[in-house]
């Protein structure tokens, strides 16, 4: 009864609080949600959305438990999940940026982050592909995207001037950032890109994103491919990290852009351990049981031989 009593009173002050007044040290059991998206048509007798694998894999290498956010919550829901949440994985994927439950989701969840942000937060955000495309689309508020020859190929990063003030990969080991830069083990899969003329034409992506690198497609579009936040922990890349170590070529399909190499498989843990290492860094906290947040690990994935991660977690 004193135990119901004490979640009850918790869980008040946690939604009434504002969010740099519920705090608590670095995060030993750092928690990280992950957005589901519309289910492709082929696989809707599963769920009407899902989350791969790769994901969920990439980040409980690093440390990191999981937790599946779901479509459609009403933005009080979202609030309470968001204050469970120590960071944020935009996944990638195929929707509209601007009209679909994902984008909706999202965004609701984003606008959670910015007010942390500007109270003194540290709430954490890792966009790949669609995801790194999602942000774009929450500074700008349009679809600002080109048409690009990036869909199944491995690029060595372009990385530039700025990437060594930047966060993302200050402490990658020497050696790493070296083979990032001259071997092809960032995986691209993608048919639209944010391409540095755009970039550098729109003022509110310059004013928030600091450029890591870039990348140019087979007719010589430039675009980038790695983005970071100058003030807030917010992280964005084309390329997805996860697929180097947890997807693999579908029956009779070639390993083109697929990288396996050692290096590659380094490159996903790296960057993995560094996104979780700053979810850390917020002091969210799950509220105690039985109104905790649910888990990845009470879920069971479904094995979809069509899917380059094979195992997807689907929801209703």
């Amino acid at each position: 009864m004193r135990s119901s009593l004490l979640c009850i009173i918790y869980r008040s002050l946690v939604l009434l609080l504002p969010f740099h007044a519920v705090v608590a040290m670095s995060s030993m059991r750092p928690v990280i949600g992950i957005l589901a998206q519309e289910t492709d048509t082929e696989w809707r007798m599963y769920g009407d959305s899902y989350i791969a694998d790769g994901y969920v894999s990439f980040l409980k290498a690093a440390g990191a438990l999981v937790a599946p956010i779901r479509l459609d919550l009403s933005q009080q829901e979202y609030k309470q999940i968001f204050l469970q949440l120590n960071g944020l994985l935009l996944p990638g994927g195929d929707v509209d940026l601007g009209n679909s439950s994902f984008a909706r989701s999202a965004h609701i969840l984003y606008s959670l982050a910015v007010q942390e942000w500007h109270s003194g937060g540290k709430f954490a955000i890792l966009g790949i592909c669609m995801g790194f495309q999602e942000l774009s689309y929450f500074s700008v508020g349009q679809d600002i995207l080109v048409a690009t020859d990036t869909d199944g190929i491995s690029l060595p990063l372009n990385l530039t001037a700025g990437f060594q003030e930047g966060h993302m990969f200050h402490k990658f080991p020497g050696d790493l950032l070296k083979a990032l830069a001259d071997e092809p083990i960032t995986s691209n899969f993608h048919h639209y890109s944010l391409t540095t003329k755009i970039f550098n034409e729109s003022s509110e992506l310059k004013k928030f994103y600091r450029i890591l690198s870039t990348n140019t497609d087979s007719h010589g579009t430039e675009f980038v491919s790695t983005m970071e936040a100058y003030d807030f922990p917010v992280y964005g890349t084309q390329w997805h990290p996860e697929v180097n170590a947890y997807a693999w070529p579908r029956e009779k399909e070639s390993d083109k852009g697929l990288p396996h190499s050692g290096n590659a498989v380094r490159l996903t843990f790296h960057l993995a351990y560094f996104f979780v290492n700053e979810a850390r860094q917020c002091p969210h906290q799950m509220l105690p049981s039985p109104h905790s947040l649910p888990l990845i690990s009470t879920f069971s994935p479904q094995l979809i031989p069509s899917s380059r991660y094979r195992l997807l977690y689907f929801f209703d």
